[in-house]
């Protein structure tokens, strides 16, 4: 008989969970920012109507009083045109690229850093792997909070086209004060209300951590269960 022996299923798999935790942190961060730069532009426009929708109280004000999504998308393209859909397209792509780049890469080595100093033999945990997780984004968040700050500000922003007089159903014409782009309005923010304006909403923010941080684990999780298809 063959002095070869075949290679058992749990051993391949233990193979492959070796190579896959040997990934270098540059490439999950490259790997995260690239597919949050791409999700992030392909989803701009309906975050802006989310976003808009959101703030409205059906009074007068900055914003024009949209009835409905439908109502929103076609106020927006017939006042601001189409380039109305990606105001704040820049810092949202730049915060969604650091945010799962910067995420992925920290788990990676905060669940590395954990397992050296256990003795579970590289099993996934899933309480440790929860606190991995939700450590990364906190550190992350502090990050990215004031991009996502910025790029809210600039969403709801209204930039009459050339040529139209007055926004939407309000009349509202352009604020003086309009933010031309990402970087100046960061330095107005600073300027008009301190280092601490870009930090508004920050505690929510916080407890919104878990909704990734759960999603890491629970693909793991899942990883560890299933892992001929993940």
């Amino acid at each position: 008989p063959s002095m070869v022996q075949p290679a058992l299923p749990h051993k391949i798999l233990r193979m492959g969970d070796e190579r896959r935790a040997a990934v270098p942190s540059f490439v999950l961060f490259a790997a995260g920012s690239a597919s949050g730069a791409l999700q992030t532009i392909a989803w701009h426009p309906l975050d802006l109507l989310k976003t808009r929708m959101q703030v409205q109280d059906a009074r007068v004000g900055r914003l024009p009083v949209y009835n409905s999504l439908t109502d929103a998308a076609r106020t927006i393209l017939r006042s601001e045109s189409w380039r109305g859909f990606f105001h704040g397209l820049a810092p949202n792509v730049l915060g969604s690229a650091l945010a799962w780049g910067l995420q992925m890469s920290l788990y990676a080595q905060l669940k590395r850093a954990a397992s050296s100093v256990s003795d579970e033999q590289g099993r996934p945990n899933a309480s440790r792997n929860l606190a991995c997780s939700l450590t990364a984004g906190g550190l992350t968040n502090f990050v990215v909070h004031p991009i996502f700050l910025v790029k809210v500000r600039m969403q709801l922003q209204v930039r009459p086209a050339a040529g139209v007089v007055g926004t939407g159903v309000a009349g509202v014409p352009e604020a003086e004060n309009a933010y031309r782009h990402g970087l100046h309005a960061a330095q107005s923010i600073v300027k008009e209300e301190g280092l601490r304006g870009l930090y508004r909403g920050f505690a929510p923010s916080m407890m919104l951590v878990s909704h990734g941080a759960i999603l890491l684990m629970s693909y793991d999780q899942l990883r560890a269960v299933f892992p001929s298809v993940l």
